[in-house]
């Protein structure tokens, strides 16, 4: 697979419209099928009581996902009723895939603590546990990696209450603690005797601002041990401070009465984890390094999955017009909504298809200053227009079809791809220059295209790693003097470009530190010319000014952790939205004084 399907999400979301990876086309448990691509993609199913999250480079090949009640499971009184699934087709994964089941905590078996709830799937015709699968009893369920389908279920431990200390002897084993936020894996070897091992929270550590709140541990007895043995803890990464970066986390121990890191500790934000290797027990906290207060703040958020009013399925891409009404490219429900700076819901126009006012995967949008409403119809390979309340005005693309007196190219027709001019495969993003030029991001030819009246003018750009040249192209913004600005996943940078495609400059590279960037996927100017990116791969918004130089960045931790952001809008009191894609909403955030 090339650089543009492992680097480009608006592919990834065109797989999940048309395959049902990530919406609510398809429904499992019910005898219909979900195709999953091997750009991955979320399943949820059987009535939202299963989730699959694939990751890109799971499968080889698109596969029909299924997977029915198993109605010949192994005997388990402690098996959760309704929670055990046969899983096809029989495929091995490359990269494991994420499961979660719900489950019902009324309908537990008899003597079946919550806490000790496990993913188990059947080997030998016996349950055997998942390894480091988790419940999480807030929200019902148990989460595990799989690297096979087969045959799945929730299982807990009969009459089990939290002993006051686990008893681990010289053949290792492993001890979880405080409803699975505390896992401590012991090798053989470890003690030298039976020992019973006690997870307790403590208060009782030298003071340090560092300490992520409620995750300090005195983990009796304080024994040296013989063979490392690794802890993993979980965190709340919603619940950080916003100047303590995720990337900072590591354990940490008491020593008299200084903290030391635990050399080699890893990180893993998306599964809100902190691992490290432990020499001794004692107190251990999970801490990290206080950072400057981030320049901004998220002031308000709202939305979340779903079709209804104020729900998103992918938002992809924000414009904002000069009347406080912002507007959201509502990718996955095929449809655009429009809100009010604060979050309320105004309008919402479009469905799925490819007739007048439908559209199919809508990826970018952008307002002009006449009053047209200009919507990147991806999956539709057009640009779909409407006006600001959303009555349908035309579509430009191969059969161009316009309702207003300009003239239209072609004469009304299905919307179908094409590669010459004032035609698109796959549109993707949109942008108006100050001479209130429609310039259209066309991805799969790596092409801007200006259209004038909605006649087509001129168009550059080709595919490639130079100057001038794309890959995955995603974003584009114009300044006041008429340059293009185009953020590009696959060579993980942003290009400035003349209004005739002549290159100026090009700003970041591939990686985490400030002034790079992974996968760019929304770029906005602001009044002052400076420059903000949403990075899809870094899960951030980094903003730099005219010349390239990185200002800031945040969205990492705190109540505006951002986790696969891809669209961005910059309104004239400096505030920024954000289409947090991966947590299906909205978030604002407000500048620091």
């Amino acid at each position: 697979m090339g650089m543009r399907a492992f680097t480009f999400f608006v592919v990834l979301c065109l797989f999940t419209l048309f395959t049902g990876c990530g919406g609510s086309n398809g429904s499992l448990g019910d005898g219909n099928n979900t195709a999953v691509s091997p750009l991955g993609g979320t399943v949820t199913t059987a009535g939202e009581q299963v989730t699959l999250d694939f990751p890109m480079g799971a499968i080889d090949n698109v596969i029909d996902v299924s997977a029915e009640p198993c109605t010949e499971c192994p005997v388990d009184a402690a098996l959760v009723s309704g929670t055990a699934f046969t899983f096809a087709p029989n495929v091995t994964f490359a990269k494991p895939v994420q499961l979660t089941i719900r489950y019902d905590a009324t309908q537990l078996p008899e003597g079946v603590a919550e806490s000790t709830l496990r993913l188990v799937t059947v080997v030998n015709d016996t349950w055997e546990e998942i390894a480091d699968s988790s419940v999480d009893t807030a929200q019902h369920a148990v989460t595990g990696a799989i690297t096979a389908f087969g045959v799945y279920g929730i299982r807990g431990a009969v009459n089990s209450k939290p002993p006051a200390g686990t008893v681990i002897g010289v053949n290792g084993g492993t001890v979880n603690a405080l409803n699975g936020r505390v896992r401590l894996v012991f090798p053989a070897g470890a003690v030298t005797e039976d020992t019973s091992i006690s997870v307790q929270s403590t208060a009782a550590f030298p003071a340090d601002e560092g300490v992520v709140s409620g995750l300090a541990f005195a983990i009796t007895p304080a024994i040296a041990l013989l063979q490392p043995v690794q802890m993993i803890c979980s965190y709340d990464g919603i619940i950080l401070p916003a100047n303590l970066p995720e990337e900072s986390l590591r354990l940490s121990r008491v020593d008299g009465n200084a903290w030391f890191d635990i050399a080699g500790c890893v990180v893993d934000q998306h599964g809100n984890m902190v691992t490290g290797f432990l020499d001794a027990l004692g107190t251990i906290a999970v801490r990290g390094t206080l950072g400057a207060p981030e320049p901004y703040a998220m002031a308000q958020a709202w939305g979340s999955q779903g079709s209804g009013e104020g729900q998103f399925d992918i938002p992809s891409a924000l414009a904002l017009d000069g009347r406080g009404q912002l507007y959201v490219a509502d990718t996955g429900n095929h449809r655009v909504q429009a809100f009010d700076t604060d979050g309320a819901f105004v309008a919402a126009w479009g469905s799925y298809g490819k007739g007048d006012g439908q559209l199919n995967g809508p990826t970018g949008i952008v307002l002009t200053s006449d009053g047209y409403c200009c919507v990147a119809d991806r999956g539709n390979h057009r640009v779909t227009l409407f006006n600001e309340t959303g009555s349908f005005r035309g579509w430009l693309g191969r059969n161009s079809y316009l309702l207003s007196g300009y003239h239209a190219p072609g004469s009304m027709g299905d919307p179908i791809e094409g590669t010459g001019h004032g035609e698109f495969r796959t549109p993707c993003a949109v942008a108006v220059d100050p001479a209130g030029k429609l310039a259209v991001l066309d991805d799969m030819m790596s092409r801007v295209q200006y259209f004038s009246r909605w006649a087509y003018q001129r168009s550059w750009g080709s595919i490639g790693h130079g100057n001038g040249a794309f890959v995955s192209p995603t974003g584009i913004a114009i300044d006041t003097a008429g340059n293009a600005y185009i953020a590009e996943q696959g060579n993980h940078r942003i290009q400035k470009l003349t209004s005739t495609g002549e290159f100026l400059k090009a700003i970041g590279s591939q990686g985490s530190e400030a002034g790079q960037l992974m996968s760019p996927a929304g770029i906005a100017l602001d009044a002052e010319g400076n420059i903000y990116v949403v990075e899809y791969g870094n899960h951030r918004i980094q903003k730099f000014d005219p010349q390239g130089n990185s200002l800031a960045i945040w969205g990492r931790s705190g109540s505006g952790k951002l986790y696969q952001p891809t669209g961005i809008a910059v309104d004239a009191d400096g505030n920024v939205y954000i289409a947090d894609c991966g947590n299906h909403r909205i978030v604002k955030f407000a500048p620091v004084p």
